[in-house]
């Protein structure tokens, strides 16, 4: 899947007002390609445009290739990134997003440094041609450290990806909520495109990056770009559109536990649960009832944004379910409630721990 590329060093691609050169074999389908870019034009420094001969200097070239799909970044102005695409992967919107983030020097999620607080790899699962795709990678760590593991990026494997038996190869820590959502998200998330900023728009803005909740300088530095739920110049209220659904949307945490019920919501709403400073906030989903199951992707699901990343996705529930025990790690719980028919509950309970 990820043969024969490195991680050594960020593409050198020019960023605005110059352009990234792109080809596209007539034998893949160019539209698909540039839906995965298209947006990077406007919340990144690069701008791409499409060549019709193949890059012989720096850019990315995209070919057809009936064997393995490849990736070979480049790391010189003198030579181009190659992307060797099978017809099948084309035809994947996940698996051809991730193939073009390895284009632009983003890493497999799964080989990031700090995966172990996040997911449990089963390496007896593994087929040994493939264990070398598990292996950790500190490349790119000044990146990714701004940003945390994020189970809606494009970049994370296949639970299944290098099987030798049919079980997983890995696990989330809150096995098996994170599992049944993996493949629902198909373009690039938020943390995906605020990685590629700091790879390739960093330097620009020459001031200390004061956006709140994971928020990045948008393109002029003057402003911050948000993750959904919050704005304001540095991220600093939740939208509006998300608090008018109940009398009371934000909670503070004691020692001693407290129930919150939540029901009947037709529409986006945000919740905060916060802890004094220095604690954390522990909360136990006792009861979710939504109006569809199996919807996230047609917006009916709940979030629970309790990593210390506010930008990166959270625990993403789209079943009914019980007993949730959701790990202590930040001071501040947020939570996302979509609903479009009011036949819905979600129950928890909350405190704070040291």
């Amino acid at each position: 899947m990820v043969e024969t590329i490195t991680f050594k060093k960020v593409p050198p691609y020019p960023i605005m007002p110059n352009i990234v050169k792109l080809y596209i074999s007539k034998s893949l389908d160019s539209e698909k390609i540039y839906n995965q870019l298209f947006f990077l034009s406007y919340s990144s420094c690069l701008d791409f445009h499409k060549l019709y001969t193949s890059n012989k200097h720096i850019g990315i070239n995209f070919f057809s290739t009936q064997r393995k799909s490849k990736v070979i970044l480049s790391n010189s102005l003198k030579r181009p990134t190659n992307v060797y695409l099978k017809k099948n992967v084309i035809h994947n919107e996940k698996q051809l997003a991730f193939y073009v983030g390895l284009a632009l020097g983003l890493i497999p999620e799964v080989i990031r440094s700090d995966r172990n607080e996040h997911i449990k790899i089963h390496w007896k699962n593994i087929l040994k041609s493939y264990k070398k795709y598990y292996k950790k990678e500190p490349y790119n760590e000044q990146y990714l450290t701004n940003t945390g593991f994020d189970f809606s990026s494009v970049m994370i494997y296949n639970p299944y990806y290098g099987s030798k038996n049919g079980k997983q190869t890995f696990v989330s820590k809150l096995y098996p909520y994170y599992e049944k959502v993996i493949s629902i998200f198909k373009h690039f998330s938020y943390n995906d495109i605020k990685r590629i900023n700091y790879m390739y728009c960093g330097n620009i803005c020459r001031k200390e990056n004061q956006c709140l909740h994971g928020g990045y300088f948008i393109k002029t530095c003057d402003g911050c770009r948000c993750p959904l739920g919050f704005i304001g110049n540095k991220c600093e209220n939740i939208d509006s559109e998300f608090d008018k659904c109940s009398p009371k949307n934000n909670f503070l945490a004691y020692s001693f536990k407290k129930n919150l019920l939540i029901k009947n919501i037709s529409r986006f709403c945000m919740y905060s649960i916060k802890s004094k400073k220095g604690r954390k906030v522990r909360i136990t989903i006792l009861n979710t009832k939504l109006s569809k199951t199996n919807s996230c992707d047609k917006g009916i699901g709940i979030e629970i944004k309790y990593g210390k990343d506010k930008a990166a996705k959270g625990l993403l529930l789209c079943n009914n379910y019980r007993n949730i025990k959701i790990p202590a790690i930040s001071s501040e719980i947020y939570i996302i409630f979509s609903d479009y028919y009011p036949n819905n509950l979600l129950k928890l309970s909350y405190n704070e721990v040291k």
